[in-house]
């Protein structure tokens, strides 16, 4: 219990989509001030806005339980103290589990000041991360399309084809007027750029016969939907662009670290917000969780998995590591990763202490407000274990001897 972060009257809620239950606690006070059930519709929380402001609430706790958290949090952010802690920590353990139970529980834990509140950015950086994590989300299922996409071309006999995994300009021309029902030739002759022509027709050459039109069907139906999300995301990618205007040293800030490119940068500053509310680096590499779990028992310590953190930092800083160390050229991150290598570490553990020590560097540079620079900000060098001496040829009685001696003096 923290002293220090007790409050007098406090709220707890179990939020969920269509509703939310809520339970006011006093200190000192046996019976709930306020037991009740809400629904989550703007007259409805007004209303509770209303009477928690009557009863004098200055803390309110909930659970961040899928995106029902948010519009909650949007309403009474500003006028109260408002806790979004995980539910995995939140979790009472004995007897049985009810909507107002687990209100009641969440109530005791803001009154006492249990609740470890999870980082949730300004309102502004909360809108432009839900534009990104979309755009994310989008990429994923044109992805998904594309090797789809390869699988029908296979099929019909297309797979000649080299367009090195990417979906340019003149293959869409090509795969539109076959699966308009034309020939292979007419479809070739509607592409602008002569070395496009010459490659298709050559590659296509030994193709005889007619295509499958049911295949072609498909595919003109997956290139449409490529080229509809396509579009969708260039307009919420300038749209971001747009949004981030005022952040741009920010995000050059974040781009200048070798390795990390505009889209990341961008992508880590929505997903944070502020840098000051993290106290530590070591706090800001926990919430993205790039640090191990730890297990100590009888004097040993045990590191396990990565912790649950902020998977959309997670996959794109460790993505980020090994452009650093294979594309960057000579670089301070590089020199680390083959420094550990060399000491005996796993590639896969390696690369994961580069992506921790990048995401250490960012931190410094959102705080001190300063551009990368490789000589200041990274130290290369690996401190070696320290290990106990060994001695040899020891006579067994005489090691025995001194240990006792050390007992004896202690």
């Amino acid at each position: 219990m923290n002293m220090e972060n007790e409050v007098d009257i406090a709220c707890g809620m179990d939020v969920h989509k269509n509703n939310v239950v809520v339970t006011v606690v006093k200190r000192k006070v046996k019976e709930p001030l306020l037991t009740g059930l809400y629904a989550t519709s703007l007259s409805s929380l007004l209303q509770l806005f209303a009477r928690l402001k009557e009863l004098g609430v200055t803390r309110i706790a909930m659970e961040s339980t899928g995106p029902y958290w948010i519009p909650i949090y949007r309403m009474f952010h500003p006028a109260f103290e408002v806790h979004v802690g995980n539910a995995r920590r939140m979790k009472e353990h004995s007897g049985k589990k009810t909507d107002k139970r687990d209100s009641k529980w969440i109530a005791y834990l803001a009154l006492n000041g249990e609740v470890e509140p999870s980082h949730v950015p300004k309102d502004e950086f909360l809108d432009l991360r839900e534009i990104e994590r979309v755009m994310k989300h989008l990429v994923e299922i044109q992805s998904g399309l594309k090797n789809k996409l390869r699988h029908e071309m296979q099929l019909c006999k297309l797979d000649a084809i080299e367009c090195n995994g990417k979906l340019s300009k003149s293959l869409i021309v090509l795969l539109d007027g076959l699966s308009e029902g034309k020939t292979i030739e007419a479809s070739i002759s509607g592409i602008k750029h002569k070395r496009m022509r010459e490659q298709f027709t050559r590659q296509l050459s030994e193709i005889a016969g007619e295509l499958s039109k049911p295949l072609l069907a498909v595919i003109g139906a997956l290139v449409s939907s490529i080229k509809a999300l396509n579009e969708q995301i260039e307009h919420l990618e300038e749209f971001l662009c747009n949004a981030l205007e005022p952040h741009e040293s920010e995000v050059e800030r974040i781009a200048s670290v070798p390795g990390i490119g505009t889209s990341t940068a961008s992508t880590i500053l929505c997903e944070v917000g502020e840098f000051k509310d993290f106290h530590s680096a070591d706090a800001f590499c926990c919430w993205c969780g790039m640090v191990p779990s730890v297990s100590q028992t009888n004097g040993k310590t045990y590191y396990g998995r990565l912790l649950h953190g902020n998977r959309y930092i997670k996959g794109k800083i460790i993505q980020c590591a090994w452009v650093a160390v294979t594309r960057c050229g000579e670089n301070q991150f590089r020199s680390y990763f083959n420094e550990m290598v060399k000491r005996g570490k796993p590639k896969c553990k390696a690369i994961v202490a580069v992506a921790h020590k990048m995401l250490k560097v960012i931190y410094h540079l959102m705080i001190e407000k300063e551009m990368y620079s490789g000589t200041r900000h990274l130290q290369t060098r690996i401190k070696a274990k320290k290990r106990n001496p060994r001695v040899k040829n020891a006579d067994p009685l005489n090691l025995l001897l001194d240990g006792f001696k050390f007992v004896s003096q202690t």
